[in-house]
């Protein structure tokens, strides 16, 4: 892994894992976060290390093969995690977005479990917009990162989707919903 580091912007390309060992590749990363962090003081912004959260991604042949379990960034000490959030998106180690998916699931058949209560004094629009307002913002969020994700991730989502349809239309929960799909929701 090759890191460039600039006081503006740190850049990653990642080229081979074997030219830098763990330790040289750790403290020019720490040199480019303390660089970073002195671009920030000049120009009268914090970094604020206490809520900074670190995890090294890779396959799992390349994880294992670091040894560095945390890391010291300005006195203090930041364990190495294997999950990471973003504004909002959840990174796992080896980017597979398991996690953040599962828990955008939770989130939207929370709001599906929710609607139902006011569904009975909603017409067929007005469901349509609650549901496009709650469960289609929450899908749409960061969808691009979720681009070539494994099929078993991606069923996840369309039950999420398959789910909404089913309450917007008012069907039963073990009726099809492909047709649905193609002729009232386009």
């Amino acid at each position: 892994m090759v890191i460039r580091c600039t006081p503006m912007l740190m850049t990653w390309s990642f080229t081979s894992m074997i030219k830098l060992s763990c330790d040289r590749r750790l403290l020019h990363f720490i040199e480019c976060i303390s660089e970073t962090e002195n671009w920030m003081t000049s120009n009268w912004l914090k970094m604020n290390s206490d809520k900074t959260d670190f995890n090294w991604l890779g396959s799992k042949q390349q994880l294992a093969k670091t040894q560095c379990q945390s890391i010291c960034l300005n006195g203090v000490h930041i364990p190495v995690s294997s999950e990471v959030t973003y504004l909002g998106f959840w990174l796992d180690s080896q980017l597979t977005f398991t996690p953040h998916v599962q828990l955008l699931a939770r989130r939207c058949f929370y709001y599906l479990r929710q609607i139902p209560m006011v569904r009975r004094s909603l017409n067929t629009e007005s469901a349509k917009a609650l549901v496009y307002a709650l469960i289609a913002s929450c899908l749409d969020y960061c969808n691009s990162m979720l681009y070539r994700i494994n099929t078993s991730t991606a069923k996840t989502l369309q039950s999420v989707l398959h789910s909404a349809a089913r309450l917007m239309m008012w069907k039963r929960k073990f009726d099809s919903i492909t047709p649905t799909l193609r002729d009232d929701l386009r």
